[in-house]
Parts: C-alpha cells; structure tokens; sequence
C-alpha cells in the first residue's frame, strides 16, 4: 500500500448494487493508483489486502468491469501473452451516478428548533474571551495579588532571625509559607529565641519548616531567696 489511507467515494459507498468486498477493492486500487493514476497489482497482491483468494479477486473485477466501474489496460509481449495488465476506476460511471444519499428526516418540531434559537434558548458554550469577572480571575493574577499583600520579604526575615546559615534553602523554604505564617515568622520569632542562647536557636531553615514561631516563649530561671526582715535576729545587727 502506498499510504496508510484509502479514501473510497460517497458514489461507491452509498451504492446499493455494489457488495463490501467490491468496495473494498475499489478502495485498495484507489490507493494504489495514488502514484500513476492506474493499479498494475496482481490478483494474488490484491487478495492479500482483503484476506480472500485471487480466484475471488478475479470475480469482483470481473463484476466491476460489468458495471462499468472499473476498466482494464492490458500490454501483450511478442509472444500474444498478457506482459502488464492494469486496473483504472471509472467515476463517471451510470451506476455511480445512480446512487444518492437518503435524506435524514427531520420533524418539524426538529427544525423549529434549530432554526428559531433565541438568544435564550441557545445552548450556552464556555467562554473563550479573555475577560475575567472578580469570581473568575485567574490564578496568575491571584498569585500576584498576594505578593503585593506580603508584609516582609525574605531579606527582612533574613536580617532579623541573625543566624545566618544555608540562605539559599532557607529561602526555598521561605517561598513555600504562606503570607500569614511568614507574618507570624518575623513578628513571633521571640517566641523561640526568648530565654535560649543564640547557639541554640534552630537555623533558620529548621525554624521556617518546623514552625518554630509557635514555641511558647520561656524565661531564664534565676533561684531567689525569699527573706523577711526582722529586727530581733541577730543577722541584722551590726
């Protein structure tokens, strides 16, 4: 085959006098008259195509000869014999032009249907018009809107934790928290640096991803004696 399609015409597929198998094979040689305008397969090629023999092959030519929907171009050698025989399809023919395609019925409540749309009544499509109402913005401008709501940025935070290890994660860490928590990072870190040394703060990347702002904030304990005074011990004289 010359190509994967074979295109058959409406004439021969809506006949009604021709079998499948012949319009099978009118489309086989359809194809593979694609290159020189006329088919010079063998019967047995041909059969192989359909999955029959070439003796049924030699039939339904010899039918579509009949019908005048195939011709035949035979080439003799010196000797009288058949050297090239070639299959050419006739599109003119009477029984092609025979054939019409049935009309498809339609009711009358059918066609006032289709023809008498309202603006109402017609079906509703998605939209395609790049215009968007505040219930249908779109995400790109939804991300944006929250960049511009963000109360600090990464260097703010950066500058404020002071402890300044592995930057380029911590902000990948950053980029990921949403503007709420990264508020709350910046204005509850006390929470976790309160009462704690600066070599036990937590890197900035374990601070962000463990949300170390929710720690409660503690104090340094100092032991304290209580003492009332008391004019009578003797400690308070001198």
């Amino acid at each position: 085959m010359h190509n994967q399609y074979s295109i058959i015409p409406a004439s021969v597929l809506l006949s009604k006098e021709l079998s499948s198998t012949e319009k099978l094979l009118i489309g086989v040689i359809s194809n593979l008259s694609n290159i020189k305008g006329y088919c010079f397969a063998s019967n047995h090629y041909l059969g192989e195509c359909l999955g029959i023999s070439k003796h049924s092959v030699r039939r339904v030519i010899s039918d579509l000869e009949q019908k005048g929907v195939l011709g035949r171009i035979v080439k003799l050698n010196s000797r009288n014999e058949v050297e090239v025989r070639c299959l050419t399809i006739n599109p003119d023919a009477d029984i092609l032009s025979r054939t019409a395609a049935p009309e498809m019925p339609i009711s009358d409540n059918e066609e006032d249907e289709f023809f008498n749309h309202t603006p109402a009544q017609k079906p509703a499509y998605p939209l395609l018009k790049n215009e968007h109402t505040p219930a249908q913005e779109c995400s790109h401008n939804k991300k944006n809107k929250v960049k511009e709501e963000s109360k600090y940025d990464f260097e703010q935070f950066w500058l404020a934790y002071d402890k300044k290890v592995d930057k380029k994660q911590t902000q990948a860490v950053w980029g990921k928290l949403s503007d709420e928590d990264r508020t709350l990072a910046v204005e509850c870190m006390g929470n976790h640096k309160s009462g704690r040394e600066r070599k036990y703060w937590k890197d900035p990347v374990r601070y962000l991803r463990d949300r170390r702002w929710e720690d409660e904030a503690t104090t340094t304990n100092v032991k304290q004696t209580n003492y009332n005074y008391d004019e009578n011990d003797p400690r308070n004289k001198w």
